[in-house]
This record gives structure tokens, sequence and C-alpha cells, in this order.
């Protein structure tokens, strides 16, 4: 677990998460998992739902690399850790392109300006071109995209876009949580990063 979470910190902003599944232990111990490893999401399989659906032979650890589509196809699964192998099978999964959305301001009126940056890094030295999608979900169900259909994208590689975006909430807008949510890929299916963050319109 100590590799894996060093591992996990060092390309979380590639969009890898780790996923640390705990079988049945109590919330104690999932607890000290968790504050052990920060870079880690401890889960507790308290029935063993996820054990049953992903055993082997029985082994543990058990470890499974997913990648990015939305079909969520394993990649590779292992008994026991191989840490070279799973970092070398790792890399070869993660996004060429990730995002970073920050917002100036988490509270805005109706009628009022929602101000933040969007961030998009080519880890990549070679050009990738990719469709962005960017919408602002609201709080009982539905979206307003911001951009009226996906944008095709291309970017050189080995470089870093800053764009500052200013988005009117509607007059009338109802107070709630909203959410800004930014997708990138290739369609139809092909998800390589998702950002999000929470806006509260307030009265």
């Amino acid at each position: 677990m100590p590799q894996i979470n060093t591992l996990a910190g060092s390309y979380a902003s590639r969009g890898f998460i780790v996923l640390a599944i705990n079988l049945g232990q109590s919330l104690a111990i999932c607890q000290s998992y968790q504050n052990n490893y920060p870079n880690l999401l401890v889960l507790r399989d308290t029935n063993y739902v996820a054990w049953n659906k992903y055993v082997i032979n029985n082994y543990i650890p058990l470890n499974y690399l997913i990648g990015h589509d939305l079909d969520q196809i394993v990649d590779y699964r292992s008994e026991g850790y191989n840490h070279s192998l799973y970092t070398n099978r790792m890399k070869n999964l993660l996004s060429p392109v990730s995002l970073e959305l920050t917002p100036y301001n988490t509270q805005v009126q109706a009628g009022g300006v929602l101000n933040f940056d969007l961030v998009r890094h080519n880890w990549e030295s070679t050009t990738q071109v990719y469709w962005i999608k960017l919408s602002l979900e609201q709080p009982g169900g539905g979206f307003a995209n911001l951009y009226k259909t996906p944008r095709k994208l291309t970017m050189p590689g080995n470089q870093v876009h800053t764009k500052n975006l200013n988005y009117t909430m509607p007059a009338g807008t109802p107070i709630g949580i909203y959410t800004m949510k930014c997708l990138i890929g290739l369609p139809p299916a092909d998800l390589w990063y998702l950002e999000t963050f929470d806006v509260e319109v307030i009265p």
C-alpha cells in the first residue's frame, strides 16, 4: 500500500485514482488506512459484494486496472503486487490530456457572474486532438450546456493552455448547489478526463 499510495499521489493530476477496497473490517480500521494512505480512497466492502464479483483464486491483494473508456473495461488484473509491472501498465492507460477547473467564486446570485479558469495540459510530446464538453448541472436534474455542442480541439505536444471563462447565472435561477462539469475525450465513449466544482446560487 505505501507504494501504491505514492503512485496515486504522483499521477493524480493525470486522472489516476486508486480505490482500496477493504474486506469487512471495522470502520475504525478503514479510517486508519485512510489516514495512513491519504492518496487512496478507502472503501469498506461489508457484505463482500465487490469481492464476490472480482475474486479470482481467493488471493489477497487483488489488483485491477481499469481504462478511462465509459465501458470501464478491465485492462489488467493480478493476484499479488508487482510494482514495476503495475506501474508500466498504469502509465499506458493514463489520459494524454488532463484538466483543471479553478473557480474564483463558489457563491453567486441569480444574474451574477461565475468566473473560473480552465487549464488543459497535454502531457505527450505529440499533438492531441479531442473533444471538450462544458456544462452546469442543476440541483433538481438537467443541465445547461456552456458549449451548445462538444467542441473539437487540437493541442500541440507538451503544452499547457489556460483560459478564463465567465458564465452569467440567468435571472430567476433557483437557489441551490450547482455543479460545473468539464469532460474531454474521443466520441463516443473514450472519456479521457472529468473535472468538476460546485457553486452555490444564493439569494
